[in-house]
């Protein structure tokens, strides 16, 4: 967990393009799901920085949208929040 927050941090200016998750499927109009809460990703964010912003680890937000490559979120990608804010 302290690698990823360190890679996430070194990486902080790098973005890549990339598919939004099959989680993102399951939101409901008010970004709600059964599941937690749906954050669009904005310029900026890595996830370490998400994680700190939403009271998240990034380990499960790793995991809730089965991201091969947490390095890379791009701006308007939509992210479940496993039991987030």
């Amino acid at each position: 967990s302290a690698a990823l927050e360190s890679l996430a941090k070194a990486q902080t200016s790098r973005l890549a393009p990339m598919t939004a998750p099959a989680a993102a499927d399951n939101a409901s109009k008010d970004g709600l799901s059964k599941d937690g809460t749906h954050y669009t990703v904005q310029k900026g964010d890595t996830l370490a920085v998400i994680a700190k912003k939403t009271g998240v680890k990034q380990q499960d937000i790793i995991a809730a949208n089965k991201l091969t490559d947490p390095d890379h979120v791009v701006v308007g990608q939509t992210l479940l929040l496993p039991g987030g804010k």
